[in-house]
């Protein structure tokens, strides 16, 4: 069974912040899944 970690941002127009998503799977030897402003299939990447 997985852990989930769901965070918010208390301002809604705030754009998602990629460098401390890769910060994170760079940290750790689990699954970091992020999301946010992703508007076309580039930004997936």
């Amino acid at each position: 069974m997985g852990s989930m970690i769901y965070c918010k941002r208390a301002n809604e127009n705030a754009k998602a912040n990629r460098d401390i998503i890769r910060q994170m799977k760079e940290a750790v030897s689990i699954p970091i899944i992020g999301n946010g402003n992703v508007e076309t299939p580039q930004d997936a990447n």
